[in-house]
């Protein structure tokens, strides 16, 4: 059976009393990230700069404190039960 990937996208906080504690955050699309985190608390990064960075696999964008980047996520796929 093979593996499936999907991307997901890890904010980090390299100081993470900054936002509640925790160093990483985990989204679905780059547009997720900011329903949950302001551009001013990622470090002035916005969507737009997300979008033109490419961040994919392997590319990533860092401002003060703050991370994005892609990774995979491997899953298996599911079995149809007849």
């Amino acid at each position: 059976m093979a593996i499936k990937t999907s991307k997901i996208y890890r904010v980090h906080f390299n100081n993470p009393t900054l936002i509640e504690g925790q160093k990483n955050y985990f989204f679905g699309s780059l547009a997720a990230i900011f329903e949950v985190f302001t551009s001013d608390e990622l470090g002035g990064i916005t969507l737009r700069k997300l979008w033109k960075a490419k961040v994919s696999k392997g590319h990533y964008i860092c401002a003060k404190d703050v991370s994005v980047w892609r990774e995979d996520l491997y899953h298996k796929k599911a079995r149809c039960k007849a």
